[in-house]
């Protein structure tokens, strides 16, 4: 009985809505609109002071080109995580990029390849803990479709069970599995397709974990504590070995890898920080990037008959906000586009059953384009003076540090000249002024927006001598980065109208981009979990819905596991 009601009352709404497309149809036939009017210049110039009208372009396109999206069984998935990589950095990088170097001057940006996806969403990451979550908790929620405590990989909020990912599900029912990311493998974000500990800090125990996944291809970074925290375990590399991982650390290893090769850990030839790969704004001609790394992993898992999973991670978007280093941050973002585009190419190949999402776990630093001291205004090619990142500018403090630990401010300025761009003057004009000396403070910086104010020589003067004291005594407001470092790239973005708040992560909302096979699921607003639950859903690993409409989201529901809390 209850079978039948239900089923009058699906055949009851189907009537309402036909009934009511029926009504709007005829409502729509009955207008009587007079389009010769609309479209006549001399009509539209009676309301326009006099003036001659610019009529809108109506050749413009009026929707997104949504055949590039299907309905089918996605047999290939390529999820991206831009680390960090909320609305800003995508926006700076476009500006950055349109304003320098494609469109020469002129106020119109660039489109990052993601961004020109049919299909984009908007998703929440807060975890248990907090409306300002870690990479741990994010990665578990889109990777396994669980909330999580801050600082934990692929457990509940309580600890009490582990996640299963889509990683995972892929490689049971028999996909390929390719694990990538620019930092370390068994930092946060690559580990929670994989690992389950209380802490993303058990980095010696997340790497054990690794070794036993059997994915078939790991690549990027090095290993965190690979011999432990005090250096006194196995080395993972030779656990990963035992376990028939080939590890191909040198390019000419990288470049034997093939598809015969079954179980791969490539690891980039050169290391930067911590065991990452360099930032692209760090790297020659002829280093390894992450685009090389998506490319052989497509050549290592593209025969196998029932597709693969792939998952690459920009991690150091991340690591150049949470220093506040714009110009670094943009140029990883372009870094993550080139890798997009490899898998676009693949799609092109492939396009009935490849599915593309693109996304971030969380924004960092407060990102910002627009500060008090510019105004309305960016200048965007000020920031083509910066010569490398923060990191490879702090190997020039501690080498001339090193050598000379008594060193003067003013015999170390020229180096903060040459990398950064940055003019420096200790008898520079003040930039505390009142409102009527504004504008003659503005005009006056027009002439050389590079000269730094008396007060920005200051700052860079006493951050200097900060630089000098062990790490564990600098002042805790420049975030643990090299004081510095830290004060030339904040003066420099501020002086091409961007701005950071924190050296931590921020709350908001971040984007998700897709195209492809079941692409559709990612459009409009849902939680990070139900990316993981989309995901699989694509790959077809969810339970058969004999309505799909009955799983349209109407209201915001609660996630699996928010509300839960460990034992103390």
């Amino acid at each position: 009985m209850k079978r039948h009601t239900k089923l009058f009352r699906k055949v009851g709404i189907s009537l309402l809505a036909s009934t009511c497309l029926l009504a709007a149809c005829g409502r729509q036939s009955n207008l009587k609109l007079d389009t010769e009017a609309v479209q006549d210049v001399n009509k539209a110039k009676e309301t326009a002071n006099g003036k001659d009208v610019q009529m809108y372009d109506t050749n413009r396109p009026i929707s997104e080109d949504y055949s590039k999206i299907n309905e089918n069984q996605a047999k290939y998935v390529f999820l991206f995580i831009g680390d960090g990589m909320g609305v800003t950095p995508v926006t700076a990088a476009e500006n950055y990029l349109g304003f320098t170097k494609t469109n020469k001057g002129e106020i119109f940006p660039d489109r990052m390849n993601f961004t020109e996806m049919p299909i984009v969403g908007l998703k929440t990451q807060f975890d248990c803990h907090s409306f300002i979550p870690d990479s741990a908790s994010t990665a578990t929620a889109f990777a396994g479709g669980i909330k999580t405590q801050t600082d934990t990989v692929g457990l509940s909020g309580d600890f009490e069970k582990s996640s299963d990912t889509v990683a995972e599900k892929a490689k049971r029912a028999g996909k390929s599995v390719g694990i990538i990311s620019t930092v370390t493998l068994n930092h946060a974000t690559p580990a929670a397709f994989y690992a389950n500990v209380e802490s993303r800090k058990s980095y010696y125990d997340i790497g054990l974990q690794m070794a036993e996944t059997n994915f078939d291809y790991f690549a990027g970074g090095s290993l965190k504590d690979r011999t432990g925290k005090e250096e006194d375990q196995k080395d993972l590399y030779e656990i990963m070995e035992e376990n028939g991982y080939t590890i191909a650390d040198t390019k000419a290893e990288a470049e034997k890898i093939t598809a015969d090769s079954e179980k791969v850990y490539l690891v980039s030839e050169k290391l930067q920080d911590d065991g990452a790969m360099p930032y692209t704004l760090d790297q020659e001609k002829g280093d390894q990037t992450l685009n090389d790394m998506v490319k052989k992993g497509i050549e290592v898992m593209e025969d196998d008959p029932e597709g693969f999973f792939m998952m690459a991670e920009a991690g150091k978007i991340d690591w150049a906000e949470h220093a506040n280093d714009g110009v670094t941050t943009m140029n990883e973002v372009y870094g993550l586009q080139e890798s997009v585009q490899t898998a676009i190419d693949f799609y092109n190949k492939h396009p009935e059953d490849t599915l593309i999402v693109v996304t971030a776990d969380h924004s960092t630093g407060g990102f910002t384009i627009g500060n008090e001291s510019t105004g309305y205004e960016t200048y965007f090619d000020l920031l083509n003076n910066q010569k490398g990142s923060q990191v490879a500018f702090n190997q020039i403090v501690e080498a001339d540090l090193a050598s000379k630990p008594d060193m003067t401010f003013e015999e170390f300025a020229p180096k903060i000249e040459d990398f950064f761009g940055l003019k420096l003057d200790a008898n520079a004009p003040s930039e505390n002024v009142s409102n009527a000396q504004e504008d003659a403070y503005r005009e006056a910086q027009e002439k050389d927006r590079l000269l730094c104010s008396k007060e920005e020589y200051e700052e860079l003067k006493a951050a200097f001598e900060e630089s000098k004291k062990e790490a564990d005594d600098q002042n805790v407001n420049y975030g643990g980065y090299v004081p510095v470092s830290i004060t030339a790239t904040r003066i420099l973005n501020k002086k091409a109208g961007l701005a950071w708040t924190t050296t931590d992560h921020a709350g908001e909302k971040v984007p998700v981009y897709a195209m492809g096979a079941k692409a559709k699921m990612f459009d409009g607003e849902y939680d990070d979990t139900d990316v993981a639950i989309r995901i699989g859903e694509a790959m077809g690993f969810n339970p058969e819905r004999s309505d799909k409409h009955d799983y349209a989201e109407e209201k915001q529901e609660k996630p699996t596991g928010v509300g839960l809390k460990p034992n103390k």
